[in-house]
């Protein structure tokens, strides 16, 4: 499915529209997977922008983490992951298992393959290159196919 930049919005609408609106055990993991420079970080912005976050959303490639207030119940942080310089086997060295266990937390983590103990994701969704937009596959609705670029 390709989207394109100017229904993302729509499409990440639709997306936040089928997040859990009840609280989960722990918190809920969107995996996004997809080549350097695929829309990965664009995609989190859009989020971020729709759930109300006032600052700029940057990519975490060189702190591994950013965390963001939001106030969409049950969550109330977003927080966003880039594991692309970790490996699986590595120690939680900046605490993942603490921001997975909180039920509050949204978190969505490139390269999910890469966190600490190969916890399962929730949601994963993938991105590839294209000339007209973003190509998140994965999540499939049919909210997202009516979005679909034409």
């Amino acid at each position: 499915m390709e989207v394109s930049r100017t229904a993302l919005p729509e499409f990440v609408a639709a997306f936040v529209g089928r997040l859990p609106t009840v609280p989960q055990k722990e918190a809920y993991l969107v995996g996004l997977k997809g080549e350097l420079g695929a829309g990965k970080t664009t995609f989190v912005q859009e989020i971020a922008r729709i759930l109300g976050v006032p600052q700029q959303v940057t990519s975490p490639t060189f702190v591994l983490v950013r965390t963001y207030p939001i106030a969409r119940p049950p969550f109330f942080r977003l927080i966003h992951v880039d594991a692309y310089r970790l490996h699986a086997d590595d120690t939680d060295t900046f605490g993942f298992g603490a921001y997975r266990a909180d039920p509050q937390n949204l978190i969505f983590a490139e390269w999910p393959e890469h966190l600490p103990g190969k916890p399962v994701v929730d949601t994963s969704l993938e991105f590839r290159h294209s000339s007209r937009g973003l190509s998140p596959e994965g999540f499939q609705s049919e909210d997202m196919r009516e979005i679909n670029s034409v």
